[in-house]
């Protein structure tokens, strides 16, 4: 999870992960660049921002099933 972390501070990463409600997988945009939000290593849950409603949500780590970065995300290399 170091890498999603640290991928997120820098922009916007596609996160798949199972809804702890519905049971369902969802797969949406999230960051945490230029979110001041403390990261708890100890937490079993990380803050994400949406980036398309621009609202704060909690994830599990656990639930997390694959991750990517986004086209418009500084470490991605087109060509």
């Amino acid at each position: 999870l170091d890498n999603l972390i640290s991928a997120a501070q820098k922009g916007n990463i596609h996160i798949t992960f199972k809804s702890l409600i519905s049971g369902r997988d969802i797969r949406e945009v999230y960051t945490l660049k230029g979110v001041d939000i403390p990261l708890n290593p100890n937490s079993e849950k990380i803050i994400f921002l949406h980036v398309n409603s621009g609202v704060y949500e909690d994830i599990q780590k656990d639930t997390i099933t694959e991750w990517g970065l986004t086209r418009d995300h500084p470490n991605m290399r087109i060509g």
